[in-house]
């Protein structure tokens, strides 16, 4: 059986739903996302408390991850509870993932800011590609030595939610609000929920094929 990914559709279907919620609907599918999915909730009320995040940037995390979660509700029958063990591992590989692009920046890995810093600077110019030029985008990646970074990830990220990564990627970046690291940091925590939700939705396709 093949991957469930989200498509477009199914992402527009759930950006609409929240876009025309009044504030009691709204209040309906948050207590609805809370209920089914427990641990998750409880992962971005302590992302919260531990960034002490403002309350607008709260409110946007969670109305994203409400719009990445019917997303895959959008896309398949059956959404199971992300767990808490499924929510470490991701953090986990999340958490290698960046040490490897730092490494391979030649980064201390304990420096936090630094790399957050260096990884934002890196993400800004991906994420405008088309806005420059084929030779300064390829200098950048020889400048950093990124080469053998993206022959390791290149499989995952082909295999990956990119509809809904693009998707949150934009709206994080759109907010002139915060700056590039905390835009970097907001974009790593939703991509973490859709990580999350995806791997306990192909998790269980698997055991069922099995």
């Amino acid at each position: 059986m093949n991957k469930i990914l989200v498509t477009e559709e199914a992402l527009d279907s759930a950006i609409e739903l929240l876009n025309k919620a009044n504030e009691k609907e709204y209040t309906k599918i948050l207590k609805e996302f809370q209920k089914e999915q427990p641990y998750l909730s409880t992962y971005l009320f302590a992302i919260n408390e531990t960034y002490e995040l403002e309350e607008f940037v709260t409110e946007e995390l969670f109305n994203l991850s409400l719009i990445v979660w019917k997303s895959f509700k959008n896309s398949t029958n059956f959404v199971p509870v992300v767990s808490e063990q499924i929510i470490e591992e991701v953090e986990i590989e999340s958490d290698e993932l960046n040490k490897k692009l730092a490494e391979s920046l030649g980064l201390d890995i304990e420096d936090e800011d630094a790399v957050i810093s260096k990884l934002a600077e890196i993400n800004t110019v991906f994420g405008n590609q088309n806005d420059v030029s084929e030779k300064s985008f390829t200098t950048l990646i020889e400048k950093n030595n990124l080469e053998g970074y993206f022959e390791k990830t290149k499989e995952l990220y082909q295999d990956s939610q990119t509809v809904l990564m693009d998707f949150v990627s934009d709206e994080i970046s759109a907010i002139e609000e915060i700056d590039i690291e905390d835009s970097y940091l907001y974009t790593e925590i939703l991509f973490d929920i859709i990580k999350c939700i995806d791997k306990a939705i192909n998790t269980t396709i698997l055991k069922i094929v099995k």
